[in-house]
């Protein structure tokens, strides 16, 4: 078995802690952010992504960011 490593999305998660942080994911028509709070837990057995509300779509939407490594290039509010 490998030693585990730390998770990085937006900063480094070290295995066995956690992290919160705010995910921009649309903007009003101001132009102003909108943010949602994230929970990251860096753990053997956590689930990746836990909606808070009915709507799945960003809970998909980190997903499949995390999966094609595209967190790692953009630079998070």
């Amino acid at each position: 078995m490998t030693d585990p490593k730390p998770f990085r999305f937006d900063t480094e998660v070290p295995p066995g802690e956690k992290r919160h942080l705010r995910y921009e994911v649309s903007e009003t028509y101001l132009g102003d952010p909108v943010e949602i709070p994230v929970a990251i837990l860096n753990g053997e057995r956590c689930p990746l992504c836990h909606p808070v509300s009915a709507d799945e779509t960003t809970c998909a939407e980190i997903e499949r960011e995390i999966d094609a490594g595209e967190f790692s290039e953009r630079p998070w509010a």
